[in-house]
């Protein structure tokens, strides 16, 4: 279990220079539910939920707020990368 919870910290937060899986997956459910509106503006969800087992919950829930925010922030970022447009806010 601690392996898996190791796993789980290097996904949300790897080493400098790779992209977190966490990312990536997050990236890839903006590409896969984009909603093409007219030729400027291209909708893409703006609300994300990560499910992770009670003891790896434990061990992030004092950094959420730090994890939130990066996640969100890549979200973002990708999204003024590829064009796409939210309906509201942001929120992992």
């Amino acid at each position: 279990m601690e392996g898996w919870v190791d796993a789980l910290g290097e996904a949300l937060m790897p080493r400098a220079g790779k992209r977190a899986e966490v990312v990536r997956i997050l990236h890839c459910e903006c590409d896969d539910r984009a909603l093409i509106l007219d030729r400027r503006r291209t909708l893409v969800p703006n609300a994300f939920v990560i499910e992770l087992p009670p003891e790896s919950h434990l061990r992030l829930a004092p950094g959420s707020a730090e994890v939130v925010g990066h996640l969100a922030a890549q979200v973002r970022r990708h999204a003024a990368e590829q064009g796409y447009t939210f309906a509201g806010p942001v929120a992992v």
